[in-house]
């Protein structure tokens, strides 16, 4: 298993400073071997000022196609639409999403069809993937003790015990496994037991993120004071 690099106790200004750079790093990577790069997103509130200070940077958008990783299951009208707020803020960018029109199990079947076809094309599937964390440890909406957790597709339907919006569609771990990468930005108090967890490997069970771990680089942002 990897060992996770940390940035502690970061101000607020270095630490989207950080996370811009690993983005722009990671992109420009990719596009040096690769026509496109694939980057993954998380959606929820801590990534969101991130994706407003990659969209004023001038990079190849053509070139980038973002996938998002997991969606609650509503309208993306919706103010819990992920898709609506990576739209909002990112806006006239190539966006690979859940489709939240259609049945939720054909919408999971239609997502994964897509990621392999991705994965045909080339791999890893993933260049970057940019995660937040729930306060007790999910990632995209990986459950502990749900069955998207253990589901051997590439998308699947998740359930999210005792949030606003409980169903939901999320990229299993099959195809987040295939990344050259992951960030990881903790912000806030409420995520210090999920750093704690990481560090010392007591507390949470923080099952998706360690096998992540197990096939790639995570590096993880925190400014817990915000």
């Amino acid at each position: 298993m990897n060992t996770p690099l940390f940035h502690h106790s970061l101000t607020d200004s270095k630490f989207w400073d950080l996370a811009l750079k690993e983005v722009l790093t990671a992109i420009n990577t990719a596009l040096k071997k690769h026509p496109t790069a694939r980057i993954g997103l998380s959606g929820g509130r801590t990534p969101k000022h991130l994706y407003e200070l990659l969209a004023q940077e001038k990079l190849p958008w053509d070139k980038i196609t973002f996938i998002l990783l997991d969606e609650r299951y509503v309208p993306v009208t919706d103010p819990e639409s992920n898709l609506g707020m990576v739209q909002a803020t990112l806006p006239e960018v190539k966006i690979l999403a859940f489709d939240t029109t259609k049945p939720a199990h054909d919408a999971a079947e239609a997502m994964a069809s897509e990621l392999i076809h991705f994965t045909d094309q080339r791999q890893p599937l993933f260049d970057l993937l940019i995660l937040g964390a729930g306060k007790e440890g999910h990632i995209a909406s990986l459950f502990e003790e749900d069955t998207a957790l253990a589901c051997n597709e590439y998308a699947f339907v998740a359930h999210a015990k005792g949030y606003p919006t409980e169903s939901r569609l999320t990229t299993c771990l099959m195809a987040l496994q295939s990344s050259t990468q992951a960030i990881l930005l903790l912000q806030g108090e409420e995520k210090r037991p999920v750093l704690e967890a990481l560090k010392t490997g007591a507390g949470l069970k923080l099952t998706a993120l360690h096998h992540l771990m197990e096939k790639m680089p995570l590096t993880v942002l925190t400014d817990l004071s915000a």
